[in-house]
């Protein structure tokens, strides 16, 4: 159970980064939501969010720490894998119709 803490935490953060990293690539980009606040402000907003995400895995222990890494891992390089079994069409990949398109991603 501890180390999907230590995952779920992980994936906060990398979630924070891509809200504030969309956010400023495609500021134009109409969402389902309205945030007032702006980049900066979002950016704030998630400082402490982040700080706690953060001491949450600095406290973990070693061993727990390490099985996570060891899945992240893992999950970086399959990543490129599927990425190269789609180029190659070994494996037929499903895009659910009508959503956005953003290229680079």
């Amino acid at each position: 159970m501890a180390v999907e803490i230590f995952l779920y935490c992980i994936g906060m953060l990398v979630e924070f980064m891509a809200f504030v990293r969309l956010m400023m690539k495609y500021p134009s980009v109409r969402h389902a939501y309205r945030i007032p606040m702006g980049t900066l402000g979002c950016v704030l907003m998630l400082i402490l969010p982040s700080a706690l995400v953060i001491a949450m895995l600095a406290f973990s222990l070693v061993k727990i720490a390490l099985i996570s890494l060891g899945a992240l891992a893992v999950g970086l390089v399959l990543h490129p894998f599927l990425k190269f079994v789609r180029k190659k069409r070994w494996l037929r990949f499903s895009i659910m119709p009508g959503l956005l398109k953003f290229e680079g991603i």
